[in-house]
């Protein structure tokens, strides 16, 4: 049953409009998501406009998203960030820190959880996901390599650029950049009410207060080069792009720079 989930002010016909929950699908349907897709979703559902009924968004645009790939997998970040806190992750229980709706996915009765205690994955569909590496975040066996190998796409809805691209770390490090390390992180994890000491590495920023991350130059050469594509719903976008793609032009972009992701001139600032 279509419903109607937001409510806007169109400028440019100075009227208000709705956005419906079929909305949703008929734009992933025109960025060219097929049914047999791996989506990585990042979300940010109050972008699109006012909510109608917040007691029904989430089950609704659920819904919407997991009817675009009933072959495929969904998966959405459950980051907690719990062992760079020195906190115990508890895999059932511990919330994501990534928006409400990441949240009310990771919940349902057909998804699981992996197990990295700063970057876990909600999943709905193959347990391949649950078999990665879940202690280097983001090692050539992690989660993101399984996205990469399974042609994944990476969804922004909603979300900002430089919100929706943690999958830049996994090509940072597999290119091994010179402004992040491997860092060590040991903590508290609880699964089935077991609770025992783990590990796992993490690709840190260094120096992070002078080491900043800049994309707009990425942004800009991805639309340019039309790898991206992108689709306004409301006051939101919704935009899509291969992670093949990405990790092959940002794989060549750091070889032809290695401080393409940074702040304009900030390490030749320190290497003075």
């Amino acid at each position: 049953m279509d419903k109607i989930l937001y409510k806007y002010f169109d400028k440019a016909d100075r009227c208000e409009r709705n956005v419906s929950s079929s909305d949703f699908s008929k734009a992933f349907r025109e960025l060219g998501v097929k049914d047999d897709d791996t989506l990585f979703i990042h979300s940010d559902i109050l972008s699109f406009g006012k909510i109608v009924d917040i007691s029904t968004i989430m089950t609704s645009l659920v819904e919407e998203i997991i009817s675009l790939s009933p072959k495929g997998n969904i998966l959405m970040p459950a980051y907690t960030y719990s062992f760079t806190k020195n906190e115990i992750y508890d895999v059932e229980k511990t919330p994501s820190t990534v928006g409400s709706l990441t949240n009310y996915f990771r919940k349902l009765n057909q998804t699981y959880r992996t197990l990295d205690p700063i970057f876990s994955i909600s999943v709905l569909g193959d347990r391949k996901f649950l078999d990665c590496d879940t202690r280097n975040c983001f090692g050539e066996r992690s989660v993101y390599s399984e996205i990469l190998e399974s042609k994944g796409k990476i969804v922004m809805l909603g979300s900002k650029f430089d919100k929706s691209l943690t999958f830049l770390h996994f090509i940072e490090q597999q290119f091994g950049v010179h402004y992040r390390k491997l860092k060590k992180f040991s903590g508290k994890k609880k699964v089935d009410n077991n609770i025992f000491d783990d590990y796992c590495y993490f690709y840190v920023r260094e120096p992070r207060d002078t080491v900043k991350i800049n994309l707009n130059n990425l942004k800009k050469y991805l639309i340019d080069k039309a790898l991206i594509k992108s689709i306004q719903l409301g006051e939101g976008i919704i935009s899509i792009i291969d992670s093949y793609l990405l990790y092959e032009h940002c794989t060549l972009l750091l070889r032809s720079d290695e401080n393409f992701f940074l702040e304009t001139g900030i390490w030749k600032w320190l290497s003075r």
